[in-house]
């Protein structure tokens, strides 16, 4: 489900599948996760709230990213110097099942990867351990798919980092 466009400043254009319960829960968690300090992984809608919650906004329908008949899209994107760079290389083969995607860049948010379209992919806090994954990296495993990353790698990262 989407998240409540009236929590990023927007009117709803093409918001679906609100769940107003959980964007209060999720919201509340990373208010908690980062005053404390904790890590947090967001991925696909994750990586939305955390964006929201760092005051920036999403573009409520966006084409060429949404799955297709169930089945996610493939398509290319360039990493930034970062982490991503170190596992994947400067460009590499990502999953895509959303249809929203980021707006405005919250505060202290830095973009990591964006596909060719521009769109972000994947961002991290500049102070905080806070990271956004768009993609799925959970459905993309050494033997999944040929030609995308291991998404195992992400998760291996960010538990590297959360034992810190």
């Amino acid at each position: 489900g989407d998240m409540e466009s009236w929590r990023y400043g927007q009117k709803n254009t093409a918001c679906r599948d609100l769940e107003p319960e959980r964007d209060a829960l999720e919201l509340d968690l990373l208010a908690d996760f980062t005053a404390l300090g904790k890590p947090v992984l967001g991925i696909c809608r994750g990586m939305q709230t955390i964006n929201v919650f760092f005051g920036g906004d999403l573009v409520q329908d966006w084409p060429g990213h949404s799955a297709i008949e169930g089945v996610d899209r493939l398509h290319s994107v360039q990493n930034a110097p970062s982490f991503l760079r170190e596992l994947y290389g400067e460009r590499c083969m990502v999953n895509s099942c959303h249809h929203q995607i980021i707006g405005r860049l919250g505060t202290g948010l830095e973009v990591l990867q964006r596909a060719e379209d521009g769109v972000v992919e994947a961002f991290r806090h500049k102070t905080l351990p806070v990271w956004g994954i768009q993609w799925h990296p959970e459905r993309l495993t050494a033997d999944c798919q040929t030609g995308t990353v291991d998404g195992l790698a992400v998760y291996r990262a960010f538990l590297s980092q959360a034992a810190l």
